[in-house]
């Protein structure tokens, strides 16, 4: 992360509420910073794929599904830790999923996903990346048995039943499967 760029913190004990800002590039550099852990010398970090969850479930269920799928050797994206806000922020999510995902998210399917305006806008931009889903680069994970009207765009696609799965011991073979395919 070069001298451009500062962390702004609010206060709060949630580790959500932390916004990552950039100020202005000076001449010579680029609006390529998407990421903090990007450095020196056009540095830029690539991940496996893009967790997409809703701000009310990042506590109880994001970080710790995302540090789980760290520790099975994925390196995934998570807006609140890693994306450096250089301009708006759904064109900067979006530059994320494309340049940095290569497309791919896991989308955390909950009772709180279909009010999420964020998660809604990354599930249709991932989908219109991969119009017929010939890449198979969105992984719909379900945690809530009932999470409202499922989006159109997600229907017909096969969903992992993140509790169901684990029960039965199925889960991180899924997991593997859906994410390096």
């Amino acid at each position: 992360m070069g001298k451009t760029s500062k962390v702004i913190r609010k206060e709060s004990k949630s580790i959500t509420d932390e916004i990552i800002c950039a100020k202005e590039p000076t001449r010579g550099q680029t609006m390529d910073i998407l990421s903090v852990f990007d450095g020196p010398n056009n540095y830029k970090q690539y991940y496996t794929a893009f967790l997409c969850c809703a701000q009310k479930d990042l506590e109880t269920f994001g970080l710790p599904f995302h540090v789980m799928l760290e520790k099975m050797g994925f390196r995934i994206f998570l807006p609140p830790r890693d994306l450096v806000l250089t301009g708006p922020l759904y064109e900067n999510l979006a530059r994320a999923l494309e340049e940095r995902c290569n497309g791919k998210i896991i989308v955390v399917l909950s009772a709180n996903y279909v009010s999420s305006e964020e998660c809604l806008f990354l599930t249709y931009f991932a989908r219109v990346l991969d119009p017929d889903s010939r890449s198979r680069n969105i992984i719909p994970v379900q945690i809530d048995k009932d999470i409202g009207e499922l989006p159109s765009v997600l229907k017909g696609m096969s969903i992992i039943r993140y509790n169901q799965a684990f029960r039965l011991g199925w889960l991180k073979q899924k997991l593997i499967d859906a994410i390096s395919a």
